[in-house]
């Protein structure tokens, strides 16, 4: 007879009579392992199985011509076969959090790499920016100065080029705009 499978039965008992000791059901994952390793330790000749009154669920006879039919060695191998697959299943949750922990140090990587290479392309422009700016103040400077030593004549030549320029564009557009009302 299969003890653990006898004592997994619905009802699930609460307790246990075994000849004349209580045990207890125990608790956790492993409990039937567990309560079926200390039924066998015992060595009963009947376990009876008990609910949380005290009545009584099932009996079960161990011995049959003095032997015991679930032996320690079994019941050992029981509880380590059931080690094995928590073991089992324990390294593939570990295996399954590495390989995802890797794909994310490989995707942050990843996008670091992007990054960096995003700011030195940026530092760069900005840079380039930076001695354009201060070229085109020292031009900007120089021709002050320049026009400061040329004297006001400078300017006013300057103001004058500008105003002359200015009024031929006027008098090339106002050319235009009569063709264009005359035609």
């Amino acid at each position: 007879m299969n003890l653990r499978g006898w004592l997994r039965r619905k009802p699930e008992p609460v307790s246990l009579m075994c000849d004349t000791r209580v045990v207890r059901v125990a608790d956790g994952p492993r409990k039937w392992a567990e309560t079926e390793a200390s039924v066998v330790a015992l060595d009963p000749a009947t376990v009876q199985a008990l609910d949380g009154t005290g009545a009584v669920l099932r009996v079960c006879e161990l011995r049959e011509d003095g032997e015991v039919e679930t032996s320690k060695e079994d019941a050992a191998k029981s509880i380590a076969k059931e080690e094995d697959r928590d073991v089992k299943l324990m390294r593939i949750v570990l295996e399954a959090t590495d390989r995802g922990a890797q794909r994310h140090s490989e995707a942050y990587r990843l996008s670091f790499d992007h990054l960096v290479q995003l700011v030195q392309i940026l530092a760069t422009r900005l840079g380039g920016l930076e001695v354009a700016w201060q070229n085109a103040m020292e031009a900007s400077i120089n021709a002050k100065a320049d026009a400061a030593a040329a004297g006001p004549d400078a300017d006013t030549t300057l103001a004058m080029g500008l105003l002359t320029q200015a009024m031929t564009n006027g008098k090339a557009l106002n050319g235009k705009n009569k063709g264009k009302a005359d035609g």
